[in-house]
């Protein structure tokens, strides 16, 4: 009896549960169905705002063929106008407002229509001066107000250094083996007033290429003979190149003008720095002239001792590669730029060396520069310049945006206005609030990129240099004012 009644119960589980699941399915099967009831009215909903999205797309495109048909009208209206002005100008009296309406328009489709512009001399900026003898594209210049003299590096392997008060090239620098990307002049050489020196004797320089190293070099006196090697020798006296000598004179005379167009030519460096991996994008002095500091593809900057030629210090830390290094004018401070889309600002002036890491750019940052003891500007490949103040560096001071990528900027510390050289060849001037000024004229100095600008201030003739990739350097008279 007891197994019985223990059957009949487990009998009755079994029922209660197979009952439990039908249930469940049954449930199931309600609410499938009471869903595909519902989605009906969804879907009713979604085919009308198709339909309504499909029209809207009608309305544009009847807007947009109306507006193509009135611009072709207009343009017919400005022809029309044009030969009126025509007609104005050989002869034909038109008076009232209809005149002047025919000479506006007649404007406006000259200047439409017109070619590259002619840029003529403003009270604004105006051209003083065109620099030309490089072989390939301008990477970098820089200047010196007080001996009136500026430097340009180039893609060409060579170095020059120029006057401004006359436009010749004094010396150019023969020594490195790979494109010139950045030039550095001391500011503590000692001017030679000496008699038949000129204004680039005795001037100290650094050049960083892509041979991986960076050289210190000097001007001699204007006096000195200039050096010549076999190979030009071998030239001026018909040599291997015309062993007939059948150029005859023609030959001696280009070699001449050639040697007068290069001025000194300088070979032999007064130091070599060899020390990094790969090509050297950037060099500057350090305050007090005894040390220097390059910046290098090889993700690192290097403090050199100027005198014994060694490494005093290595700057790691960046993720890609370096663009730019400068330091300031008085204190023994260093910003080193990198294609890692930040900048870092490096601090000597204790013993213990400390570095911050700014994050601001979205794309490579090309550039970044002193410009007071506390405010910095940046600029970068993502087409914006930036301007902060070291003591809140967490969100920027004012944001230049740009419509091109920006190169290597120039800041006159003397006027507050930035110069800004960008890739789709224009050159752009700002103040420190991030105000445009006058635009630089396009396409009639620099016909490709911009790479590069630098300052004279006050000088009286040409205050600004702009380096491009046409192999020109332009001086330039700016009016500074933001009036």
């Amino acid at each position: 009896m007891p197994q019985e009644n223990t059957k009949d119960v487990e009998k009755e589980k079994t029922r209660s549960r197979r009952g439990t699941v039908d249930t469940e399915l049954s449930a199931l099967t309600a609410l499938q169905s009471s869903l595909d009831v519902d989605d009906a009215p969804y879907r009713a909903r979604l085919y009308q705002l198709f339909g309504h999205i499909e029209k809207e797309f009608d309305t544009l495109y009847a807007e947009n063929c109306a507006l193509r048909a009135r611009i072709v009208q207009l343009t017919q209206t400005e022809g029309e106008a044009a030969n009126a002005v025509a007609q104005e100008v050989f002869g034909v009296q038109e008076t009232g407002k209809s005149s002047r309406k025919a000479i506006q328009m007649g404007q406006k489709l000259r200047t439409a229509l017109r070619g590259p512009p002619v840029f003529r001399d403003g009270s604004k900026f105006r051209l003083s001066r065109l620099l030309e003898g490089h072989k390939d594209g301008v990477w970098h210049v820089a200047a010196d107000s007080a001996r009136n003299v500026c430097a340009s590096a180039s893609a060409d392997q060579t170095a020059r250094i120029w006057s401004l008060e006359n436009g010749t090239c004094l010396a150019t620098y023969l020594g490195h083996t790979g494109s010139v990307n950045c030039v550095a002049i001391s500011s503590n050489c000692a001017i030679d007033t000496s008699e038949g020196s000129g204004p680039a004797a005795g001037l100290l320089l650094a050049t960083a290429s892509g041979d991986e190293s960076t050289h210190i070099w000097k001007v001699p006196s204007n006096n000195a003979p200039l050096e010549h090697s076999s190979e030009e020798e071998e030239e001026n006296h018909g040599g291997s190149r015309d062993p007939n000598n059948l150029l005859g004179v023609e030959h001696n005379k280009f070699t001449s003008s050639n040697e007068k167009s290069d001025g000194h030519r300088i070979r032999v460096p007064v130091m070599r720095l060899t020390g990094h991996r790969a090509p050297v994008s950037c060099c500057e002095w350090i305050a007090g002239g005894q040390q220097m500091v390059t910046a290098s593809w090889d993700r690192t900057a290097n403090i050199w001792d100027v005198e014994k030629g060694e490494v005093v210090n290595i700057l790691s830390g960046h993720e890609s590669e370096l663009n730019h290094c400068s330091t300031h004018s008085s204190h023994k401070l260093v910003l080193t730029s990198s294609k890692d889309s930040t900048f870092r600002l490096w601090d000597f002036r204790e013993s213990i060396q400390s570095v911050a890491v700014f994050q601001g750019h979205q794309d490579s940052v090309t550039s970044v520069s002193f410009n007071t003891d506390y405010r910095i500007v940046s600029s970068s490949d993502d087409a914006t310049v930036k301007i902060w103040d070291l003591r809140n560096m967490r969100t920027p001071l004012a944001t230049i945006r740009l419509s091109s990528p920006a190169n290597r900027v120039a800041i006159s510390k003397t006027h507050a206005v930035i110069a800004v050289p960008m890739d789709n060849r224009h050159v752009r001037i700002y103040d420190l609030n991030g105000n445009r000024l006058p635009r630089m004229p396009n396409r009639r100095c620099h016909e490709r990129m911009v790479t590069c600008c630098a300052w004279l201030d006050d000088h009286p003739t040409n205050n600004l240099l702009t380096s491009g990739f046409d192999r020109m350097i332009a001086a330039w008279k700016v009016n500074t004012t933001t009036s």
